[in-house]
């Protein structure tokens, strides 16, 4: 399978939704169902608690996505939002206000998260949907802090597409980046994750098949 920088990446995405008319909704769908099914496979039988992180981004969006499915699947899943959904695309804000509506536990991160971070130990599996691959330049400030203190927490992590914080063109981490045990990579693998170390953040690498159309 071909691997793709991230400029290719953004014009399949593009021709799939304006040239042949798959809405970026379907796309969300498919992308978020497929990082559900592949944590069924992760969580522990007797233990099954998922946390989702989410940014304001469709990385985020996808994250919601998954959270419903797990909750449709019987499991206990909790969403952890960051960012401003006012900049979110109509895609995100409608998977928001569907978590809304099914009551998900839903916490908003602000400055609350030295306390919010105490409940990560409750779950034993993380799904990462912070940033994507449109994420440049050194991660700071609060990404930064929930980037380190989940790493530094143990807890194993599922990241959707890319793990928040790395290069998806060149494969490093952007000053901090989450080191995920699988990574759901949606339609093709990103060029970055073949690069030396690229690995250590990765984990295993899993590509989701979405219904992108490249041709």
């Amino acid at each position: 399978m071909k691997k793709v920088t991230v400029s290719q990446m953004r014009a399949i995405d593009n021709r799939t939704i304006n040239e042949y008319g798959l809405s970026a909704l379907v796309l969300m769908e498919h992308a978020g169902k497929a990082v559900a099914d592949e944590t069924r496979k992760l969580l522990d039988k007797r233990r099954r608690k998922a946390a989702v992180f989410c940014g304001p981004g469709n990385n985020g969006g996808d994250g919601l996505v998954a959270a419903r499915w797990l909750h449709h699947y019987g499991m206990e899943v909790e969403v952890f939002f960051l960012g401003n959904l006012a900049k979110s695309s109509l895609e995100t804000r409608l998977n928001f206000d569907i978590t809304e509506n099914l009551r998900l536990p839903l916490h908003w991160i602000q400055d609350n998260w030295p306390s919010l971070k105490e409940q990560i130990g409750y779950f034993n599996l993380i799904i990462d949907g912070l940033l994507g691959i449109g994420a440049h330049g050194q991660v700071l400030g609060l990404y930064k802090n929930i980037i380190d203190d989940l790493n530094a927490n143990g807890v194993k992590i599922i990241s959707i597409d890319i793990p928040s914080g790395l290069n998806a063109d060149t494969g490093q981490p952007l000053g901090s980046c989450l080191s995920a045990a699988v990574t759901v990579t949606l339609g093709f693998p990103k060029i970055g994750f073949s690069r030396p170390g690229a690995k250590k953040y990765t984990g295993k690498v899993v590509v989701a098949d979405i219904g992108l159309i490249d041709k």
